[in-house]
């Protein structure tokens, strides 16, 4: 395991960066009421956009073209379905947060199998299918990244470098083939590299140590990090192991995950953690200018989460206290 501290290179950003661009929101209601649409949104090729109910105990997905609903019970109550992914055949999986468990959805005929964990208390937080289509799910309680293997319907842990590290997302990056992994620990937050071919990990030590890492990016080689414990994004260069930080518009903000656009523009959710609401806003950031636009809710409380730029060109996101799928007509802007 190698740890770096590395260069840091700091941007605050304020009011002066802040250019107002009037833009286009259209809310869709979630049928079931207080479902508390959670933190993922992913779109499928047909166009349906997959969140977790974390309070409805259910899977949701609308559509864009059609604007249609779908939902999907899960078979243990209260269960909090956090993290979730979409395979190519469209098959789909949540990470029950309270059930302790792995959930398989068929979106065609409804059927929901539940694999649970062995560790108690695993608290499942995010999945991530890797290149060879393999599922891996960071696991906040155990604090570990697993491996899920369907033929044996088993789990293989890969503990954590540091203690309490709060795993929060994994993503997959081609490049390297490996993980990276935002690790939120209070005092001493930091990003984990688990390399597939040799399953070592690097560890990269954010700037701010606190900076509580949620949302992860990859554009262009460079990991991009939500830091809500920092109210930033952090733009980190593995090649050279150099961060730079900008800070979003506000003084309550906590971004949580980010999207990136046709215009290689990077679009915030701006919602918070738990008991909290962040900016309560949505911002985007330009690249070219490093200045951000945002995006105000308009209801108290709406709490922005996941977002995704959809194949309608268009950026989509959960409100989870609004209980609204959302979206934002980009055209021309």
């Amino acid at each position: 395991m190698g740890v770096n501290n590395s260069d840091v290179n700091n941007l605050d950003v304020n009011s002066s960066d802040i250019n107002k661009i009037e833009f286009n929101v259209s809310d869709y209601k979630v049928p079931t009421p207080g479902s508390w649409p959670g933190n993922n949104l992913l779109e499928d090729k047909a166009g349906w956009l997959w969140f977790t109910e974390m309070l409805g105990n259910k899977i949701g997905a609308v559509n864009i073209h059609n604007k249609e609903f779908r939902e999907y019970e899960l078979s243990t109550p209260s269960s909090m379905p956090v993290g979730l992914a979409v395979e190519e055949d469209g098959t789909l999986w949540a990470a029950l947060f309270r059930g302790n468990s792995l959930a398989k959805i068929n979106p065609d005929s409804g059927e929901v199998i539940e694999y649970p964990l062995a560790e108690e208390s695993a608290l499942p937080s995010s999945l991530v299918l890797d290149g060879k289509n393999r599922l891996w799910m960071t696991q906040l309680g155990a604090n570990q990244i697993s491996l899920f293997n369907p033929e044996t319907a088993s789990f293989k842990g890969y503990p954590l470098p540091r203690q309490d590290s709060n795993p929060m997302q994994a993503i997959y990056d081609a490049q390297r083939d490996a993980l990276w992994i935002s690790c939120a620990n209070d005092e001493r937050s930091y990003l984990a590299k688990l390399d597939l071919g040799t399953m070592a990990y690097d560890v990269f030590l954010t700037p701010t140590p606190t900076a509580q890492p949620i949302g992860l990016m990859l554009h262009k080689g460079n990991v991009w990090v939500a830091q809500g414990g920092a109210g930033s994004i952090a733009k980190f260069t593995p090649d050279s192991g150099q961060w730079k930080e900008f800070k979003l518009p506000g003084d309550k903000s906590q971004p949580v995950k980010l999207a990136l656009d046709n215009q290689e523009r990077i679009w915030v959710s701006d919602g918070g953690g738990m008991g909290d609401v962040g900016g309560n806003q949505v911002a985007v950031f330009d690249q070219n200018t490093e200045q951000f636009d945002v995006v105000e809710m308009p209801v108290r409380g709406a709490k922005p989460m996941g977002i995704t730029f959809a194949q309608d060109g268009n950026i989509w996101f959960t409100q989870q206290g609004a209980n609204r799928i959302s979206q934002i007509d980009i055209e021309g802007i």
